[in-house]
């Protein structure tokens, strides 16, 4: 384990990464936590504490992952999300956190492109995941009511779009940022 803002120590972590696995194919940032609040209420401490794990981790992961992935035939990076960079509603410090990840893989993707590496973003809708454990049930049933197939996500759910992602079949696919939300973002154009 690695505190993954600390850039030293990511960097130790990739290395090691590599020597155990003899290279590096893929990078999967999954890193995220959720600190309520609005402008009123969120202290700076929390907006760095979110913005601290939900970007700069990322970045910090994807400069210590690159050179390893560019000796990779088939280079992959996936950051995961949310659809909370498409909207707001779910807190500012971690919308913009996410709309951050998702212009940062698009950034990212047009400079290792050229170096055979892809890099998409996921954006889950809601999945059942612990970060969900201190939603209210009146959010909750928003947020079911709101997804056209009328279940929550499951971590497999997101997995499979990462296997995919990472897969031969996604070979040509880069800068994207895939909802992978049971149709939330489609149902809010009603």
């Amino acid at each position: 384990t690695a505190n993954l803002t600390d850039r030293a120590a990511v960097r130790d972590l990739a290395k090691a990464a590599e020597a155990e696995l003899c290279g590096g194919d893929i990078l999967v940032n999954n890193a995220g936590i959720y600190i309520p609040g609005g402008i009123q209420q969120l202290t700076m401490a929390g907006w760095d504490r979110l913005m601290d794990i939900n970007l700069r981790s990322l970045y910090v992961s994807m400069q210590a992952a690159w050179p390893y992935l560019e000796q990779s035939p088939a280079g992959r990076i996936i950051n995961i999300a949310s659809v909370n960079a498409f909207r707001g509603g779910h807190g500012p410090a971690y919308s913009a956190s996410k709309a951050g990840v998702v212009n940062l893989t698009r950034d990212i993707a047009i400079e290792l492109g050229p170096k055979g590496i892809t890099v998409n973003a996921i954006c889950p809708g809601a999945v059942e995941t612990a970060m969900q454990d201190g939603a209210s049930e009146e959010t909750m049933a928003a947020e079911l009511k709101g997804t056209p197939l009328r279940r929550f996500g499951t971590p497999r759910d997101i997995g499979r779009a990462c296997v995919f992602l990472a897969s031969d079949d996604a070979a040509w696919i880069t800068g994207i940022a895939m909802p992978v939300d049971g149709g939330l973002l489609s149902g809010m154009v009603r």
